[in-house]
């Protein structure tokens, strides 16, 4: 879990995608992968955002909450918050699931 936080504390949304995607593909159970696809979108919309590609965060952030939902988790007012309360909500995501 450690490099998961060290990576994202660093805002290094390219790199955790990396890491997300690797336990995302070995991943079997059908809940988990739902959870942790969220999470590559979550960490692929900030990396849009950081580089200034706003509709391309909106997109990721819509498309995780509607995963999130699928899964029971409570996502709805997702799409309205800013960058920094969803990098908050996903290092929260990361330190409870990993």
């Amino acid at each position: 879990m450690g490099n998961f936080l060290l990576t994202l504390e660093a805002r290094d949304y390219h790199g955790l995608h990396d890491l997300l995607e690797e336990l995302w593909l070995l991943e079997s159970d059908p809940i988990n992968k739902l959870r942790q696809q969220a999470y590559l979108q979550l960490s692929v919309a900030l990396y849009h955002q950081q580089r200034g590609n706003q509709k391309g965060f909106e997109i990721l952030v819509k498309k995780a909450s509607e995963k999130l939902e699928l899964i029971g988790e409570k996502a709805k007012d997702l799409q309205a918050q800013s960058p920094e309360q969803i990098h908050a909500l996903l290092t929260e995501l990361l330190e409870r699931d990993l």
